[in-house]
């Protein structure tokens, strides 16, 4: 009998192998072995969130070394306290980054003493650690805990290395993880509402008195995507359908723009008939259709500068 018990959650695995890829130049490239990648499968559709290292091959690419390079996994790479790159962790095609170097740890189950750990087998179970706290707090499904993952991570401290070489969207961000996760439990990561609304009155009346004239404000909205953060690599893509259809069929599905920032100001979009939905585009593919509120964009919801 399996000794885990609790909700489904967050397996951090802390190994890598060298299994080549396509573009590593060996004759038979292998990638993410099979009997890996449909296990990583059969975890993700119970629910689980995967975390990976990266691997401590000196700078060598993380797309050759399994399970780093298998699909549906948060991969990780090591950063020194400066916020740069560790000199040992893999790069390039990696989601994340975490600190990785001289962590203290017990040394072994026969000693009370501490050593110091560095590897990318030390930086993800910070992640998997943070993403297990953020989904025990909130009700955040596991595609969606992934995507905020990688989305909130910030790029703000990374030294040269990481900017140069890759060490994926930023050093992850434990407060604007767990903050967009509690909007996504309130209905508010992707929303669509009145542009004029996010000031207060008196900034409404200020913008119609001098530019309302000209810009059309009363009928400009604010679009926010995954809470409004910016991803690299990829795009939002936003959609409408009539109500009563389903969105997730591309059939009923008006395409309205593609977006690279996850905060945009639109106009003449049609509220009244119409539900709207945002997907996750990269290298031409696109993931799930995620739902819009649009409440905020509603007519009851009117700026009273417009009214």
């Amino acid at each position: 009998a399996s000794p885990y018990e609790g909700n489904v959650g967050v397996i951090n695995i802390s190994i890598t192998g060298y299994t080549g890829s396509e573009e590593s130049g060996d004759e038979a490239p292998a990638g993410c072995p099979i009997y890996m990648q449909e296990a990583i499968d059969e975890l993700k559709a119970s629910g689980w969130n995967v975390v990976v290292s990266a691997g401590n091959n000196y700078g060598e690419q993380a797309r050759d070394y399994s399970p780093a390079n298998c699909d549906g996994v948060i991969s990780v790479a090591a950063l020194e306290s400066s916020g740069d790159k560790a000199n040992f962790s893999n790069q390039g095609e990696v989601s994340v980054a975490a600190h990785g170097t001289s962590l203290v740890s017990s040394c072994d189950e026969n000693s009370d003493a501490y050593c110091l750990f560095s590897g990318t087998s030390a930086a993800s179970p910070f992640v998997a650690g943070i993403m297990a706290m953020v989904k025990q707090h909130t009700n955040i499904e596991a595609e969606t805990l992934d995507i905020l993952t990688k989305a909130t991570a910030s790029k703000a401290n990374f030294g040269p290395e990481c900017q140069g070489k890759g060490c994926g969207n930023g050093l992850v961000n434990a407060k604007a993880l767990l903050e967009a996760a509690v909007k996504n439990d309130a209905g508010e990561l992707n929303t669509i509402s009145f542009a004029l609304n996010e000031g207060d009155d008196c900034d409404a009346a200020w913008f119609m008195d001098h530019f309302g004239g000209v810009a059309r404000l009363c009928e400009m909205y604010s679009v926010k995507f995954v809470g409004g953060f910016d991803q690299d690599d990829a795009v939002y893509r936003l959609i409408s359908a009539p109500e009563g259809v389903d969105m997730s069929d591309s059939a009923n599905q008006t395409l309205l723009g593609e977006f690279e920032k996850g905060h945009v100001m639109l106009q003449d979009l049609q509220i009244e008939g119409n539900k709207f939905g945002m997907q996750i585009c990269s290298d031409g593919q696109c993931g799930e259709v995620f739902e819009m509120n649009i409440s905020g964009a509603e007519s009851e919801n009117q700026p009273v500068a417009c009214q």
